[in-house]
């Protein structure tokens, strides 16, 4: 885990055991769902080249899962609040073997985002953002989520993840669990660069936030 700041929450001994308690538990519940995406979209996930992947935050119980079915040989680190959830959830992703730096697009972003940069460029490093997180609105990309990857000069994939069956907990990003035995639809929007992206917004007359909003979508 990179420490960014002193004011981060980080978790104790007995809390990173419960988390790999948890992390058993969830690996055995991945085994149980399965991806619905096309040929060009699962190699594009899988190519080595190194990638920054949006998604919502509603969707992070699935991001562990990316990692283990398109990423598992190569380095992946992730953007994750100070705050105590944060603690507990940098904890759980390190043991899937995702390392994390901590801060977020507001609270602490600037360090954090500069660190994340560096872990890319340093290890080759791929990262998943939720660009609404971690505090919302939902559904609503923020510009700061995209200075991670207009600084690592990577491409960039949006990863629209929509569970057939889920539970949704009441919270305020309405966060998503799979049901056990459910197929995850996933179709991607790949760009070669934050420019490529950028210019893909121009070409419709909205900004690259309201892109990644009008692609990702507000529906399940």
């Amino acid at each position: 885990m990179i420490h960014t700041d002193t004011n981060t929450y980080y978790a104790t001994a007995f809390e990173k055991t419960v988390c790999f308690a948890i992390s058993l538990f969830l690996k055995l519940w991945y085994l149980t769902l399965r991806f619905n995406v096309s040929e060009s979209d699962d190699a594009a996930l899988r190519r080595e080249e190194k990638l920054v992947g949006l998604t919502w935050h509603n969707r992070v119980f699935l991001t562990p899962m990316l990692k283990i079915y398109f990423r598992k040989k190569f380095p992946m680190c992730g953007l994750v609040s100070s705050s105590r959830d944060g603690a507990w959830l940098a904890a759980l992703f390190g043991f899937f073997g995702v390392k994390c730096s901590r801060g977020s697009t507001t609270r602490h972003g600037a360090r954090a985002i500069v660190e994340m940069i560096r872990i890319m460029q340093r290890e080759n490093s791929s990262v998943f953002v939720t660009p609404d997180g971690p505090q919302g609105p939902r559904y609503k990309a923020k510009s700061g989520a995209l200075a991670v990857a207009r600084g690592a000069g990577s491409r960039i994939m949006l990863l629209k993840l929509s569970p057939r069956k889920y539970y949704s907990l009441k919270t305020w990003d309405k966060f998503m669990i799979p049901l056990p035995f459910s197929t995850i639809d996933l179709v991607c929007a790949e760009f070669a660069s934050y420019d490529e992206l950028e210019n893909a917004a121009k070409a419709k007359g909205i900004s690259a936030t309201e892109l990644i909003d009008e692609f990702l979508g507000s529906q399940p």
